[in-house]
């Protein structure tokens, strides 16, 4: 049995291992994408795909830091991000509604997110062990 709570527990790990995270904000009339893995590293070199209305209106690459810029003329757009391994991340947003927030204060809050989603799991798997030792009475 600890041996299949063990393995869950690794699993579940290594499913955020690869999670792209897609940032994206206003700065002088441009939108900027930033997209970048869990551990912080950018998406070099990944497929961006920008539609509105279901058209394409952008298929390009981000660059070696994992960013695009460009000026929007569409008041809503559907952006997405993926790689070669088929991670994918997509968001649909409205221009005018974008926030004004820098890249780092946003992994600020990230990291603090994430803090807050181990402490969690080791609660979690705090309750499973505990849970685990009552019934095995």
């Amino acid at each position: 049995m600890k041996r299949i709570v063990l393995l869950l527990c690794l699993g579940v790990s290594f499913v955020w291992a690869h999670k792209i995270n897609l940032f994206i904000t206003t700065q002088k009339q441009n939108v900027e994408i930033y997209s970048y893995f869990a551990n912080a590293a950018p998406c070099k070199r990944c497929d961006l795909v920008i539609k509105h209305n279901q058209t394409v209106v952008l298929k390009t690459k981000l660059n070696d830091e994992g960013k695009y810029s460009f000026k929007s003329q569409y008041p809503s757009l559907d952006i997405h991000v993926s790689t070669i391994g088929g991670h994918a991340a997509h968001r649909a947003v409205v221009v005018d509604h974008l926030t004004k927030e820098s890249l780092k204060e946003h992994q600020k809050k990230e990291q603090e997110s994430n803090y807050f989603k181990i402490i969690l799991a080791l609660i979690l798997i705090a309750l499973v062990f505990i849970l685990l030792k009552r019934v095995k009475k």
